[in-house]
């Protein structure tokens, strides 16, 4: 049995919002804390509790948590738990029970004789003591919960992840008298004992008959995210997330590509944002997908086709960026190949060339497999840390100087920008009220100049005046490539061939609620610009520089909103002419966008309110094209859905949903409710395959009757997602009881409690009425002996598909009470 290989000698631990770490030396016993903004500023926690503990016994596992900082009123304290236990005292559950019927006591006591007595510390780091707690005398992963967004307590969720299950007890904060004096009994209290469902039993099951506690230490360490528990379902394609802080229900549900459970050369990841706005899943492979938490649905699958496997993912600055580590295979030319570790950042929301970027670890900054060395390798909230293995010094990843160029990296600029001294050029005496610059930055007056040589002379027709303040710049010398600033809005035009007069729109900016800007710089080079802007009543400043730090898909979708509120504004055939070249040239900037990077724009969908500016903008032909299934063309990126239903905007605000504002943006007559149609369809007909799809109809459904659109809610009740669907439902969800008078009746509504069974579940009580169906389905017949009833029990639980591990509990706890 390889129980311990490579022992570790340091283990660190970040709280869960990130700001305090924690290590521990496993060799001298040794327990340090510090806050991420100062490393080196170290305090050492002076314990003897440990003086019983040998710390050379190759058996002797560890496991390292700390809490958020708490609020005392006078100071501010963090809680530290530290577990240790023997890697092979607890054989799974099966084959302990199996044990329990075939071994003789004698041969038990003498295997407990060689084993290491686990136990748990809860520590306060201010008054460097420890907690009694119901964790004194057991051992496993522990962990400090994530308090979700709402809870605004200082208690604290501990939890104990072992091989009987999941154990949970709370600390409250009220642990100090009035005297100031510490009150070490305050969080004696029984803990709430949870049992694995089946899956992660079985699994752990798996992992026993090899004999390697690595597997199963890495399942426990990768199981608990944030304040949830996760589950993988490989025979149903199955994510599970079981919310520890919620009577541990079962929060969500997410189907898996069937993709994504081939070629695993690793463990699996899931890694849920800060925000609890996303999820990254990755099963041990080089491909993540991207889920929406809110609707479990997949919103993108990527390939790092370079990379041999994935071993971490981090959600990194604001949610918007991810770290991964992964490998790859540097083949060498004598045939052979070495894995090399290798770090990708991923700009989720960026339409950059460059939004990956990839750094070959030649350094070793990051632990070689982040996921096996998961002691000297901590992240939460964006913060990841490590330990030296050798001195026990800590660094962040996010901070390390030479990962600088791939996280923040710098404008791909082709030469330094000029400054434009456009102040100079509207001050003239001659007042010049389009001065346009060329690349020297030199400057002349557009209306010296013929019309055929500028690209665009004037670009907003809703303007009622022709000799309104605009300022234009040529982005190269062919002078092919104009930036015009307008009173409201910022275009970019192209000349389409040389000497002709057709001209594309290449980007759009527009002033929200038509507000004129001002410029504060204004710099041009070979291919791009850069603006320093602001309103003139609030003096807020912001930047746009194209084509590197600007959103080329949010900021059109928000110019067709803008567009359409100035659709009247145009006092003549001439000007509604060029405006409707506008909004077709905006229009067009999209569908190049969703043709060629339909990803950027799934992304997109997800981070920024697109659909609703779309909605508000009436660009019905537009979402038809977004919407439509069937809509593939010659091009088969459009195989996935661009548009996802949500009820929160970016981070996790409450917002209306994208068809409760179709609805709000309605007309009187049925053929100005087409969008709302459009909607209707598009999430009842994509709901046959995940539910998620239909979150925002039930909010919405008020809406339809109170604008008289009842039609369309009769027309949905006859699609397909409402008839009888076939669903997959763990059996110790449903009540025993229920299940056995199932099979009397043709149809029965059962019982369904989608939750980790408690183990107070399991009394007495309950095993005589398991132990009574069991027997009537399997026709048990007279008194059965304990053995008999085990064998007869574990093939009938086995045929019934009830958990084999569950039952064996209730049955020892019958014929073998504490």
């Amino acid at each position: 049995m390889n129980l311990n290989p490579e022992r570790p000698k340091y283990h660190i631990a970040l709280s869960p919002d990130g700001q305090q770490v924690a290590t521990f030396n496993t060799a001298t016993l040794e327990l340090n804390v510090c806050y991420t903004r100062n490393l080196e500023s170290i305090k050492t926690i002076t314990f003897k509790g440990f003086s019983d503990i040998d710390p050379s016994n190759p058996r002797l596992s560890w496991s390292l948590a700390i809490s958020n900082s708490i609020n005392l009123g006078a100071r501010h304290d963090s809680l530290i738990g530290i577990s240790c236990f023997d890697v092979s005292s607890n054989p799974t559950n099966e084959s302990y029970f199996r044990g329990l019927l075939e071994d003789s006591s004698d041969n038990a006591e003498q295997g407990r004789s060689n084993k290491v007595a686990p136990h748990t510390w809860v520590l306060s780091s201010v008054y460097q003591d420890r907690f009694k707690t119901s964790f004194d005398e057991i051992g496993g992963v522990i962990r400090f919960l994530t308090n979700p967004q709402s809870h605004t307590s200082d208690d604290q969720d501990l939890v104990l992840i072992h091989e009987d299950g999941i154990s949970k007890i709370t600390i409250e904060n009220k642990y100090v008298t009035r005297a100031g004096n510490f009150y070490r009994n305050r969080s004696n209290k029984p803990s709430e004992d949870f049992l694995f469902p089946t899956v992660i039993s079985n699994q752990i099951d798996t992992i026993g008959d090899f004999g390697d506690s690595q597997p199963k230490l890495q399942l426990f360490h990768h199981c608990i995210e944030k304040h949830y528990f996760l589950v993988e379902n490989f025979k149903m394609d199955l994510l599970e997330i079981y919310d520890l802080k919620n009577d541990s229900e079962l929060y969500k549900t997410f189907h898996a590509r069937k993709e994504s459970f081939i070629h695993a050369n690793g463990i699996s990841i899931i890694q849920i944002s800060n925000n609890d706005v996303l999820m990254a899943y990755c099963r041990g492979s080089n491909i993540i997908s991207i889920y929406l938490m809110e609707n479990t649905l997949e919103i993108q699958t990527k390939e790092f086709p370079n990379l041999y496997r994935i071993n971490s993912i981090d959600f990194i600055h604001n949610d918007e960026k991810l770290l991964l580590v992964g490998e790859e295979d540097n083949g060498k030319g004598d045939g052979s190949s070495e894995l090399i570790t290798v770090i990708v950042i991923w700009d989720l929301f960026s339409g950059r060339e460059d939004a990956i970027r990839t750094y070959h670890d030649t350094e070793k900054i990051i632990p070689a497999r982040p996921q096996e060395t998961y002691h000297k390798f901590a992240s939460a909230s964006g913060v990841i840390v490590c330990v030296n293995e050798d001195n026990g010094n800590i660094f962040s990843i996010v901070d390390h100087p030479s990962l600088e160029n791939i996280l923040n990296p710098p404008p791909i600029s082709s030469a330094e920008l000029i400054q434009l001294n456009f102040r100079d050029a509207r001050e003239q005496t001659d007042q010049i009220y389009h001065p346009i610059f060329t690349q020297d930055g030199k400057f002349f007056d557009a209306k010296q100049e013929p019309r055929h040589l500028l690209v665009v002379y004037s670009t907003e027709p809703w303007v009622r005046y022709k000799q309104y303040p605009r300022t234009s710049a040529y982005l190269n010398n062919d002078k092919d490539y104009q930036v015009i600033i307008g009173q409201t809005t910022i275009q970019v035009w192209r000349r389409v061939g040389d000497n002709s007069n057709k001209r594309t729109l290449v980007y759009i900016w527009a002033s929200p609620d038509n507000t004129p800007i001002e410029i504060h710089n204004f710099s041009i080079g070979n291919g791009e610009f850069f603006l320093d802007l602001s309103y003139p009543d609030t003096r807020e400043h912001f930047q746009i520089h194209w084509p590197h730090e600007c959103h080329v898909l949010k900021d059109a979708c928000s110019a067709l909103e803008y567009l359409y509120y100035r659709r009247n504004e145009p006092t003549s055939i001439k000007k509604k002419r060029m405006f409707n070249t506008i909004v077709s040239q905006t229009s067009d900037i999209l569908r190049n966008i969703i043709e060629t990077n339909p990803d950027f724009w799934r992304l997109t969908d997800a981070r920024y309110e697109i659909m609703p500016s779309l909605i508000r903008g009436r660009c019905v032909s537009l979402i038809k094209r977004i919407l439509s299934e069937g809509y593939h063309g010659t091009n088969f990126k459009m195989g996935k859905n661009l548009h996802f239903p949500r009820l929160h905007k970016w981070p996790f605000e409450p917002k209306k949903s994208d068809l409760q504002l179709a609805i709000e943006c309605s007309g009187d007559n049925r053929k100005d409710t087409v969008l709302v149609g459009y909607l209707l369809n598009y999430y009842s007909d994509n709901a046959m395959n995940n539910s998620g799809w239909m979150i925002s109809i039930s909010q919405a459904l008020p809406d339809l009757y109170d604008n008289n659109m009842d039609y369309y809610v009769k027309e949905m009740f006859h699609k397909p997602c409402f008839g009888a669907k076939e669903v997959n439902v763990d059996m110790t969800f449903i009540d025993p009881q229920d299940l056995l008078d199932a099979h009397y009746q043709s149809i029965r509504a059962l019982g369904v409690r989608p939750a980790l069974l408690r183990k107070s579940e399991m009394n007495q009580a309950k095993l005589k009425k398991n132990l009574s169906t069991i027997q009537k389905i399997s026709n048990i017949k007279g008194m059965l002996s304990f053995q008999e009833i085990a064998k007869e029990a574990e093939e009938t639980i086995q045929d019934k598909k009830f958990g084999y591990i569950h039952f064996m509990i209730l049955l020892n706890e019958v014929h073998h009470p504490c």
